[in-house]
């Protein structure tokens, strides 16, 4: 009788210390969400390099967001820049939209430069960064494979996605070349058009100038409330008049918090918990808090018999059905 009320004791301990990792996660997980760092930067060239700077105020585990065109009657390549990530790379009319990311370091460089098609007549950059933003899975859906392309100066069909988690990011991009020599430097899109989010804040408009066969960039955002499809998204392009292949894209940003409430639920069952020995691997978002002589933030695979002090990941022996 000893023993059963030693087991049921050290069960209860177990069970508390159970409960207070499920406070600890829901009390780290709530947090702000996604915004924009600083204000998007912007650049073109004549060739086939265009330098653009980081953002002001960048911080290690923002996410910057680039945003790469280029003009040349030539066979096209994606634009690269070590350190970036390609999302999707798509033709335009003689150009090529590419779409990138990178997540901030702690020795963040000042200046990234970008190389497109090789020679290019010109080139045409920006970068816009986000904080708040999850870094070990900066996406909320999967990325698309392409670009969306049309030969109109309307496009209203970048296809919906749908979002995961509340307070995602919602972010739609355009890209045009071989414009007119109506292409100005700040204002070519305009009418940028989704369901949900509704409303849009335009994040840049750039454009190359002075003769024909120009290039144009733009973006906008939005936060969505709650989880869900997005509708497709669109936009003008006010000066492909005479309509040249532009290319729009949509992709969502994951907040880096996804419990926002303290009476949010959670839904876990523990059942990748190691079933022997010690072990640290925990699902994720999870972590263990220990303290005292024992402390070692690991936890061991038990039956409940054990009286000693320690995290437990408890079942019957090897069973993969843990708690």
């Amino acid at each position: 009788m000893k023993k059963k009320s030693e087991n049921r004791s050290v069960w209860m301990t177990n069970f508390a210390a159970l409960l207070l990792l499920v406070f600890l996660s829901i009390s780290h997980n709530v947090g702000a969400q996604i915004a924009q760092r600083g204000a998007a930067t912007t650049a073109s060239s004549n060739n086939e390099l265009v330098t653009l700077s980081t953002p002001t105020g960048v911080q290690p585990g923002d996410v910057m967001i680039a945003n790469i065109g280029n003009y040349v009657n030539s066979g096209q390549t994606t634009a690269s820049c070590a350190g970036w990530i390609v999302i999707a790379g798509t033709d335009t009319d003689r150009g090529r939209a590419t779409l990138l990311y990178r997540i901030v370091t702690a020795s963040e460089p000042a200046t990234h430069v970008f190389s497109v098609t090789n020679p290019s007549d010109r080139s045409i950059g920006a970068i816009v960064a986000f904080s708040g933003v999850n870094t070990l899975n900066p996406f909320d859906v999967t990325l698309p494979a392409s670009w969306t392309i049309v030969g109109s100066n309307v496009i209203n069909n970048i296809p919906s996605i749908t979002t995961q988690f509340s307070s995602s990011a919602v972010l739609v991009f355009g890209n045009a070349s071989r414009l007119p020599n109506t292409t100005t430097a700040s204002s070519n899109f305009t009418s940028w058009t989704l369901t949900n989010p509704a409303s849009l804040t335009e994040l840049y408009d750039v454009g190359t100038t002075g003769a024909n066969n120009m290039v144009a960039l733009s973006a906008a955002w939005g936060i969505r409330s709650t989880a869900g499809a997005t509708g497709n998204a669109g936009f003008t392009c006010t000066p492909n008049t005479n309509p040249r292949n532009m290319g729009g894209i949509m992709i969502a940003l994951r907040p880096a918090q996804t419990l926002s409430t303290m009476d949010a639920q959670i839904c876990q069952n523990f059942n990748t918990l190691s079933n022997t020995g010690t072990s640290s691997a925990l699902p994720n978002g999870w972590s263990i808090s220990e303290t005292g002589a024992n402390a070692n933030s690991t936890y061991t695979a038990g039956t409940g018999s054990s009286g000693t002090g320690d995290t437990y990941s408890l079942g019957t022996a090897a069973s993969t059905d843990r708690a």
